[in-house]
């Protein structure tokens, strides 16, 4: 498609473009941008057109080589489906701003994903826990995960994207309110300590709390507390486990799991598993 023909809204610094433009002089534009079919309603009248809704940093690079056509994915969308792929647009308009808030990019890095998943399907990769999914890597014949391409989109650090989309997608309105509230929307590493508590636990933390360092306090707490409940649970168990034949371990499993004592289940699951 002819770059003149793509409308992209918006304007964004181009000194950042030096890694990307070394990369398609090397091997090429290896995924094409995309977008949409759009009309649209100028003074001499309607007209039918495309525009851009990911990838204006490729487009601006491949611009600034010299290129006059560009590989193109078309998305076939239209009415209210085609303006909100439109609107994702801004993203990397938005990702550039300094101004915005560590929950707020996460927003806004979780629309791509969205719409990278609706273009390629869903994302098997990039998740929060695998090294090989943060950093991206890949095996035989499976695609670069989404935070991989992203990464190379936006020049964001890939581990970065994949917490703050993880904060964005995991944490209920309410519960972002309140981070916003006490200062904590722009704070990475409180907003993951958080994430990664139990769901029903989060809101318990944050209510009653007014400052980063009460969150801290509460966090530390809780962990003490569960550390503690761990260790007499571990305690109990041992002692259980004396008393029950190993035969009789997985039908004491089923129980503690029936009766939600998850806790206590999995102190007797280390000692079944041992005793395997």
């Amino acid at each position: 498609m002819k770059i003149a023909e793509i409308v992209a809204d918006g304007h964004r610094e181009s000194g950042a473009l030096d890694g990307i433009k070394r990369s398609i002089e090397t091997v090429g534009l290896l995924h094409p941008i995309t977008v949409v079919r759009e009309t649209f309603y100028r003074p001499g009248g309607a007209e039918d057109g495309y525009r851009l809704v990911a990838g204006r940093r490729r487009l601006l690079a491949c611009q600034e080589l010299g290129w006059e056509d560009i590989p193109v994915h078309i998305l076939e969308f239209e009415g209210e489906a085609a303006k909100k792929l439109t609107d994702t647009a801004e993203l990397d308009e938005n990702l550039a701003r300094k101004s915005l808030t560590v929950l707020e990019k996460g927003e806004w890095l979780h629309r791509q994903r969205v719409l990278y998943e609706q273009i390629h399907g869903k994302s098997e990769h990039g998740g929060d826990r695998q090294s090989a999914e943060v950093k991206g890597k890949k095996q035989d014949g499976e695609s670069p995960t989404w935070s991989a391409e992203l990464a190379k989109e936006t020049g964001e650090d890939e581990s970065a994207i994949v917490r703050r989309d993880r904060v964005a997608r995991e944490l209920d309105g309410n519960t972002k309110e309140r981070a916003k509230e006490i200062g904590l929307d722009n704070d990475i590493g409180r907003l993951t300590k958080l994430v990664r508590l139990p769901e029903g636990e989060r809101r318990k933390v944050m209510d009653g709390i007014n400052s980063a360092e009460e969150f801290d306090a509460k966090v530390t707490k809780k962990k003490q507390n569960n550390s503690e409940r761990q260790k007499a649970a571990d305690e109990l168990a041992a002692i259980l486990a004396k008393h029950i034949p190993p035969d009789l371990f997985p039908k004491v499993d089923e129980f503690l799991k029936v009766e939600g004592a998850s806790v206590l289940r999995t102190a007797f699951r280390k000692i079944y598993r041992a005793a395997a």
